[in-house]
């Protein structure tokens, strides 16, 4: 059994203090039990409002964000299944009318002469002048895209010695007024 040691003492609240302590004990339970009806409310409320976030994010909302629409890939140079947990390439419009893309592509050969072309967008999202943009590829490169106004999404290769790998081309980020 161990020994209080006398400096230990002097930490233990006297008779009067533990009343007063339980007093504000009993006062605390009290404004807690009046506050859960209040606490669960809030909670609801916040509940409500992250389903409508997570409903809007995927699309669902009704009048908030149209349908994700698949973009046409260049099948003979790329793949829109770019590994790594991404999604297809696709597009939508939001409320704004501002266009996001959204996904991934993966080149798979660099022959012929369309291999900078990575795919069309349909006329309803196309932009009214050409659009310049910078996208992060595989192993922390980058490359410049450009999204022409006939709809064409392409790779502007950089000048050498830059290395940029088009193993995998993230879309996400880019969103432009049409």
């Amino acid at each position: 059994m161990s020994q209080i040691q006398p400096s230990a003492w002097r930490s233990v609240p006297r008779p009067a203090t533990w009343l007063s302590a339980a007093a504000a004990l009993i006062g605390l339970a009290l404004a807690m039990t009046a506050a859960v009806p209040a606490q669960a409310a809030t909670t609801a409320a916040a509940a409500q409002v992250a389903a409508a976030r997570i409903a809007a994010a995927r699309g669902t909302a009704a009048g908030f964000l149209a349908r994700l629409s698949a973009i046409r890939v260049n099948t003979l140079n790329w793949t829109a299944s770019a590994g790594f947990g991404s999604r297809h390439p696709a597009w939508y419009t939001d409320r704004s009318g501002i266009v996001h893309l959204q996904g991934a592509v993966s080149q798979t050969s660099a022959a012929g002469s369309g291999a900078d072309l990575i795919g069309t967008l349909p006329a309803a999202a196309r932009p009214s002048t050409a659009v310049y943009t910078i996208v992060h590829t595989f192993g922390g490169t980058s490359a410049g895209l450009e999204i022409s106004t006939a709809g064409q999404i392409l790779i502007l290769q950089p000048p050498s010695p830059a290395v940029t790998d088009l193993s995998f081309v993230s879309l996400e980020a880019i969103s432009y007024r049409r």
